[in-house]
């Protein structure tokens, strides 16, 4: 099932408003996007916050700016929910406090898993915040319990949480929408790495069988063969396979990989070795690009660069003004 993405990214800022009504427009705009809440600014001067957002599927993404203040969910927010989200939240921008259960205070780049059904207390600094808001009936195909995460601290550089907290920092709505990956890409990514997390927080992890090594190995290389295809997603594979997607995912996860990683490493490699062919020097680094399942030609730039160190025209076994002018243009 593929999931459509070309829906319009919302923005939303406080300086649309005068100041002495950014608080309550603020309060009101966050109840009606995420969950409704209470807003407190404890230090004087005017509240600057904005988000930007797009719907994935089953997730939200909002990417999030403003500065110092407290969003508090009490019994008067809870009476007023119509339906029970969980959001998955990173601050890039500074150490933040979060009560859920626990009392947590959690570092940049660390995660929390928070439960819309539940009170919280949020104080942060100045903050630059990924939150994804993610539907409960989605999530429990990946983790029967979402209750076991909440309340947790997720950390930055141990286990799976250093590659969830890699991966979900990373996006932004603009990202999402210029991917060259389809979007259920990013939704099985997400769910592969929450269930890896899971698994990981209650002491389940465990070696991977013979049966999913083997898996592992006949997806990587379907995917292999596949990457060239934009719209290549984990259900197609898992089916080309006959296999349940989520005994792929789990396989791929137990391997220490998933389907994402697998898929853009076999499109770079792809790419690498067209860029490096003398039989292609006539054509452009864009075309190379689109033959190997990328849309975007700024995208596959920055996707080249971050595995090789290159450019894609620096790959080029011969020199072409035409591929330097375009790469210098991305």
């Amino acid at each position: 099932m593929s999931v459509d993405i070309t829906g319009q990214i919302q923005r939303w800022s406080t300086l649309d408003v005068p100041e002495n009504e950014r608080r309550d427009y603020y309060a009101a705009t966050l109840s009606d996007n995420l969950t409704p809440m209470e807003v407190v600014c404890d230090e004087p001067g005017p509240l600057n916050a904005g988000f930007i957002s797009t719907h994935l599927g089953p997730i939200t993404v909002f990417r999030m700016q403003g500065t110092k203040h407290r969003s508090l969910r009490k019994k008067r927010q809870l009476a007023r929910s119509t339906a029970r989200s969980i959001n998955l939240v990173i601050n890039l921008a500074s150490e933040w406090r979060f009560i859920q259960r626990n009392r947590m205070l959690l570092r940049t780049g660390d995660a929390v898993l928070a439960d819309s059904l539940l009170p919280f207390e949020l104080d942060h600094d100045a903050y630059d915040i990924v939150n994804l808001q993610i539907s409960e009936p989605w999530l429990r195909q990946w983790i029967p319990s979402p209750t076991l995460l909440v309340g947790r601290v997720i950390p930055r550089d141990v286990g799976w949480g250093r590659a969830l907290s890699t991966f979900v920092s990373a996006l932004s709505p603009e990202v999402v929408r210029g991917s060259a990956l389809p979007g259920q890409v990013f939704i099985d990514q997400v769910g592969g790495l929450l269930a890896q997390v899971a698994h990981e927080l209650n002491g389940r992890i465990a070696r991977p069988s013979l049966a999913q090594r083997a898996l592992r190995i006949k997806a990587q290389s379907l995917i292999v063969q596949r990457c060239i295809e934009q719209r290549l997603s984990a259900v197609e594979v898992a089916c080309a396979l006959d296999v349940p997607e989520q005994a792929m995912h789990a396989a791929l996860g137990a391997c220490g990989a998933t389907f994402a990683q697998i898929l853009m490493d076999a499109r770079v490699e792809q790419a690498r070795q067209l860029l490096m062919s003398p039989l292609l020097r006539r054509i452009t680094v864009a075309e190379i690009g689109h033959r190997c399942g990328f849309s975007d030609p700024a995208y596959f730039a920055r996707a080249i660069r971050k595995r090789t160190g290159y450019l894609p025209s620096e790959l080029r076994p011969f020199s072409s003004a035409s591929t330097a002018e375009h790469d210098h243009a991305v």
